[in-house]
């Protein structure tokens, strides 16, 4: 028999272990119930009624769900910046998987920090055209985020767009340390189980060298 599911008794079920991780035969009784997932997003809704761990567990558990609705909802609590609520809110929407790609692309032009790595994180499995080129305008207007993201999302189709923007990096770049994003476009490209090439190398060995000098004293050069 499947049971009904309300907010009160939701509620105290996460509450009993709001110190404490929920039991998954627990777990799996909620996520079995039916209007769970209304339940759960009301407990979401409104973290602040509810105390310790209760709100981590409804978000992971609507995660688990997958309940399109909720959508949104976890993103609002992915921009929140006070508590663990980006945490948690960030590993359930990932276990939407392709499911969240759609909306997340949405978002990603309103903040590509937050939400790069969430998307490439969810398209793993997935070979999305508009993924790969939404990553590839993050590469190119922030090398190290978007090479970090290319990582995550592990297409070895990138890696001739990785190596493109290494070579272009800007040694005098007052924007972003251009050794670091070198170091992570490498990173990606090995990641991928290729070899980056001698061109690459000396490029990356160039830009280390440029910025150690730029950080010395002026005394010390």
């Amino acid at each position: 028999m499947v049971r009904v599911c309300n907010l009160g008794w939701v509620a105290r079920a996460l509450h009993d272990h709001h110190e404490e991780d929920l039991p998954e035969p627990l777990a799996q009784s909620i996520l079995d119930a039916r209007g769970s997932s209304g339940a759960l997003m009301a407990i979401v809704d409104d973290p602040d009624a509810h105390p310790g761990r209760s709100v981590a567990h409804a978000i992971e558990l609507l995660g688990r769900l997958k309940h399109l609705p909720a959508l949104s909802l976890l993103i609002d609590m992915l921009r929140r910046t006070e508590g663990d609520w980006d945490f948690y809110a960030h590993d359930a929407i990932v276990a939407f998987g392709p499911l969240a790609v759609p909306m997340l692309l949405r978002w990603l032009p309103v903040d590509a920090d937050l939400f790069g790595p969430v998307l490439a994180e969810c398209a793993e499995t997935c070979r999305d055209p508009q993924v790969r080129q939404a990553l590839c305008e993050v590469l190119q207007r922030h090398p190290e985020l978007g090479a970090h993201c290319a990582k995550l999302y592990g297409d070895v189709t990138l890696t001739e767009e990785l190596l493109q923007t290494l070579m272009r990096l800007d040694p005098a770049s007052h924007h972003e340390d251009p050794w670091l994003a070198a170091t992570e476009i490498v990173a990606a490209v090995c990641s991928f189980d290729i070899e980056p090439g001698p061109l690459a190398l000396r490029q990356l060995t160039t830009l280390g060298t440029r910025s150690r000098a730029s950080t010395m004293p002026s005394t010390q050069r």
